[in-house]
């Protein structure tokens, strides 16, 4: 199968998912499930974390504070940091 049939592939596939997070997780899947691919490459999980985002004025105080909710992807398996 050729690099653009498999693109077109993974565009047909991709396309049955209703949000982007879920083609995102299947892609992910895909990645685990896949012999070819380097196994230190490969993820284990999603981890969740908050940034606290903290805007401040010309004073330094803090005019806005935000929390962003956000997924890492963590592969136990890695050494590098």
């Amino acid at each position: 199968m050729s690099i653009q049939e498999k693109i077109d592939n993974y565009k047909k596939t991709l396309s049955l998912f209703p949000n982007p997070q879920e083609k995102y997780q299947y892609l992910i899947e895909q990645a685990k499930f896949n012999d070819d691919f380097p196994e230190n490459l490969k993820i284990d999980e999603l981890v969740d974390f908050k940034i606290n985002l903290k805007t401040l004025n010309k004073n330094n105080k803090e005019h806005k504070k935000k929390i962003i909710p956000l997924k890492i992807l963590a592969n136990s398996n890695s050494t590098s940091r």
